[in-house]
């Protein structure tokens, strides 16, 4: 059951995705800035980054293509709101712990993330 789950999440395109990486990267920048008690550069970080790459893909990215590729395939199968608002839930969570140094809040926030992504290993991997 274990490997097939690991297959499951390897096959995922998402799981490649550099968007994805930087996703994390501004998290865990933003939640030692915020654990370093530096607010403004901390919530910077985790909420302006991720405007600037938005409008930088809107601009300069081939977006229909984007959108056509397995890893747009599979965002847009696999975040319904409801995975939407847990992954929004668990990032609000773990900037919350950071600013109070409460590392188990932070996982916990962590896992709601990782559970928000992971709708296509709840119920299979379906790209067109």
């Amino acid at each position: 059951m274990q490997s097939g789950i690991f297959e499951r999440f390897h096959s995922m395109p998402i799981t490649r995705s550099s968007v994805l990486w930087g996703h994390v990267l501004t998290s865990v920048v933003s939640n030692a800035l915020l654990w370093r008690r530096r607010l403004v550069a901390g919530l910077f970080v985790r909420y302006a980054s991720p405007v600037v790459g938005s409008v930088l893909v809107l601009r300069f990215a081939d977006v229909e293509r984007l959108s056509s590729s397995r890893g747009g395939q599979y965002v847009l199968q696999h975040m319904p709101p409801a995975m939407v608002a847990l992954r929004l839930a668990g990032d609000t969570l773990m900037a919350v712990s950071a600013w109070k140094h409460r590392p188990v809040w932070l996982a916990v926030g962590l896992l709601l993330v990782v559970l928000g992504w992971s709708d296509g290993i709840l119920h299979g991997v379906r790209t067109v």
